[in-house]
């Protein structure tokens, strides 16, 4: 730290070193009235953490999001962290990441070259005596060799604009490996052109185009690049004897899993990753095929390596030493950050004695979970690789060829596994949670269960469970064009299932179910009993917006047939 004051850095009133001569390098922004926002969050928010609740409130759009979601910190919660290392952070932007380190390490330098976002980084770490915070260019604040680890979270890409030199990656990795002590880390976070997504719904990040990452940057003038598998490697092994790539799923800005190069090929992921939503940050685009599907086929050739939306590197020397992050044994991690923190969770999936196991624990086990009407205990269990009931039914249904018996057969064999815990017309609210997606068909005909974390605390009506199951298929795949089994509204969705069945589906169950669902999802999330209430019938009886758009492009199309019909007619009489 000393030799940094020697290069004339000074504090400013809230603690943010920056140079004597001047502000920040360079001015990159997300918009002022973003961070005035940020700001202001910052100043009256009560709790600053990275679980902090309080600050997602003030979300409002894509810019808020980024820098206040729980999420942003899970692309390093899947490592193990050792809080004795020095750590250097580059780039820190307004600080979600540096608020991580901060609590993780008990020494960390973050450096932002634009003023304004060290600022907004200071302010969100303004209560932790690990962290100090620059605003300056990394190059410019004389400690090399200093540090253990490096983090490099979504910066790398811009280097061509902000370093100086004919070769600016070769010029920044040069720089970030003399920061680094003899046998330090490099941990670096990057979008991967040839993310599957940017051949499907999304435009590459940085230009809001389509292909431009695929086309290899022709329009751009390479003011940020991002890079494939291969040449990304190839480029860091040129620094570090040791490259290890993991892969965060839907992408390293919000991920939800952090699977290893060891579960990419170990694991039958496609499901896993088909059930985290893609999305395009910039807009909202029609995909040119579907995702849940092709990762399915994705990961069976083995290819979830080199057409995942973003890339984890851990790089160093040795990295197996002590102060490396890495995943340790673990295929995977999986964080479910959609209810109240109170009820987050967190699996790790590992091998353990020759077989998988799925350890779900709750991811923050210091806030106390009152759960009321159900019970929140998350459970060890074993890996099942195979195909849910919900994915297999979705697969399926896309064929309006396939035997109806062998459409139905996953929802038929769990239709008789919920029917034999059947007592006296009800089963018991232990299998609240034993719902398609949560329940995989054996070769042997077979219901494996796994993922069980909820249990209502009364016996409930089979029926209520096969429309609970129902209702989650319709709303997960709801935008998929499946007309011959696909209702435009969930009750018809629902009542069509039954049938298949022979399920009769009465008012009463439908009433029971709305009830259980409203109690459940209001005690998880964040939403009034009354808000999930009308979500709940607006999705059993409103109709799809995607639905209602085929049914008006086929409207459209017949009367278009009809009045050329009409005309013809009338040429000839």
């Amino acid at each position: 730290m000393q030799a940094v004051l020697d290069r004339n850095f000074v504090q400013d009133e809230i603690g943010l070193w920056v140079p004597a001569e001047g502000k920040g390098a360079f001015g990159y922004s997300d918009g002022a009235w973003v961070e005035r926002y940020l700001e202001k969050a910052f100043r009256e928010a009560d709790d600053l953490g990275s679980e902090s609740e309080e600050l997602e409130t003030y979300i409002k759009d894509w810019n808020t999001e980024y820098h206040l979601s729980r999420k942003r910190k899970d692309i390093l919660s899947g490592l193990q962290h050792d809080r004795s290392a020095k750590v250097l952070e580059i780039g820190s932007g307004c600080g979600a990441i540096t608020r991580f380190l901060g609590e993780n390490y008990d020494s960390v330098i973050a450096v932002e070259g634009s003023y304004n976002r060290a600022r907004l980084a200071r302010l969100r770490t303004r209560d932790l005596d690990s962290v100090e915070v620059f605003a300056s260019r990394y190059q410019d604040i004389g400690l090399e060799g200093e540090f253990d680890i490096v983090f490099c979270i979504g910066v790398l890409e811009y280097a061509p604009t902000y370093v100086d030199g004919d070769n600016p990656f070769h010029d920044a990795l040069t720089s970030m490996r003399r920061m680094l002590r003899p046998g330090g880390t490099l941990v670096l976070a990057i979008e991967n052109k040839f993310g599957l997504k940017y051949f499907s719904n999304s435009t590459e990040d940085h230009s809001g185009t389509f292909f431009e990452g695929i086309e290899g940057y022709p329009r751009m003038n390479r003011y940020f690049e991002t890079f494939g598998k291969v040449e990304l490697q190839r480029l860091l092994s040129s620094y570090w004897k040791d490259v290890r790539f993991f892969f965060p799923f839907p992408d390293y800005k919000m991920p939800s899993l952090l699977l290893s190069e060891e579960g990419a090929s170990a694991l039958d992921v496609g499901e896993m990753i088909a059930g985290l939503e893609e999305r395009d940050y910039a807009r909202t685009n029609v995909p040119l095929f579907d995702n849940r599907l092709a990762w399915r086929e994705v990961a069976r050739n083995g290819l979830v390596s080199h057409l995942s939306n973003s890339f984890l590197v851990v790089a160093g020397d040795a990295i197996a030493a002590p102060l490396v992050p890495t995943m340790g044994d673990r295929l995977a991690t999986l964080f479910n950050r959609e209810r109240r923190a109170c009820f987050t969770t967190r699996t790790d999936i590992e091998s353990s004695d020759g077989s998988v196991i799925a350890r779900k624990t709750a991811a923050n086990p210091e806030l106390p979970a009152a759960a009321g009407s159900f019970s929140f205990l998350p459970r060890e269990s074993k890996w099942i690789g195979t195909e849910t009931i919900a994915y297999c039914l979705f697969r399926l249904a896309h064929d309006p060829k396939v035997d109806g018996a062998m459409l139905i057969a996953g929802v038929r064999s769990w239709w008789s596994f919920v029917l034999a815990a059947n007592a006296g017309g009800r089963v018991s609210g232990d299998l609240l949670d034993a719902v398609w997606h949560n329940c995989g068909l054996l070769a042997d005909g077979s219901i494996a269960r796994f993922d069980h974390e909820l249990s209502w605390a009364a016996d409930i009506e089979p029926e209520v469970l096969l429309i609970r199951s129902a209702f989650q298929w319709h709303v997960r795949y709801s935008s998929a064009k499946l007309p011959h089994l696909m209702a435009s509204r969930g009750i018809g969705t629902i009542r069509a299932i039954a049938r298949r069945i022979g399920v009769d589906i009465t008012q009463s169950h439908i009433r029971q179910f709305i009830e259980i669902e409203t109690l459940l999802q209001s005690g998880i999330g964040y939403s009034s009993p009354e808000r999930v209430r009308s979500a709940v019938r607006a999705a059993l009886y409103v109709p799809h917006l995607p639905a209602l758009k085929r049914l008006g492009d086929s409207l459209r199309t017949n009367f278009g047939r009809a009045s050329r019909l009409m005309r013809r007619l009338a040429g000839k009489s």
